[in-house]
């Protein structure tokens, strides 16, 4: 007898007894259960979990995103900018990022984060950092690019915000997000 047939007779004794003080004891004497057969059972529950939630993220890259609203700025920005995309207030029950793009273009080495935090941040790393944009320089100009596209899960009461840590010296600076809050 296998270890889940073990079990599927294990609910059937429990089902049976109406004395709850002693009946996981008794019933997995009976069946000849350890605790390790136990703690293998919830492993195994729980590896199949995270491989059913792993699939379901694959097949919604694959089939696209939905998204429940969107954000965009295409405006130069002072130094030292937080950029509010959702005020923390607004976010009552978590929200998830889906997309976000930006661009941000400045004299000096430029730094443009994605943060998330419950009041607006005051530094570039002052938050939950969730994506830190890739810079790249040349002798009069240097930019930063962020990305993200994967799904980002932001908890309840956490606004999120783009930090400008440099003035943006273009005449363009597209970001962009696409999130969805949850209810």
């Amino acid at each position: 007898m296998d270890i889940l047939d073990r079990v599927g007779r294990l609910l059937g004794v429990i089902k049976s007894i109406t004395d709850p003080v002693d009946v996981s004891d008794r019933a997995a004497r009976s069946l000849g259960i350890t605790a390790g057969d136990l703690s293998s059972i919830r492993q195994m529950l729980l590896n199949a979990t995270a491989i059913t939630a792993t699939k379901e993220l694959q097949l919604m890259r694959n089939a696209g995103v939905s998204y429940g609203a969107s954000f965009s700025i295409n405006s130069p920005q002072v130094a030292g900018t937080a950029v509010q995309v959702v005020a923390p207030g607004a976010n009552t029950n978590g929200l998830i990022v889906w997309v976000a793009n930006f661009l941000s273009i400045a004299a000096v080495l430029q730094v443009c984060n994605l943060i998330a935090k419950a009041t607006a941040p005051t530094t570039s790393v002052d938050g939950d950092v969730l994506c830190i944009a890739s810079a790249t320089s040349s002798v009069v100009t240097s930019g930063s690019v962020g990305r993200v596209d994967a799904p980002i899960f932001v908890p309840a009461g956490k606004g999120l915000y783009l930090y400008i840590l440099f003035a943006e010296t273009a005449t363009t600076h597209p970001k962009s997000v696409l999130y969805t809050l949850l209810s």
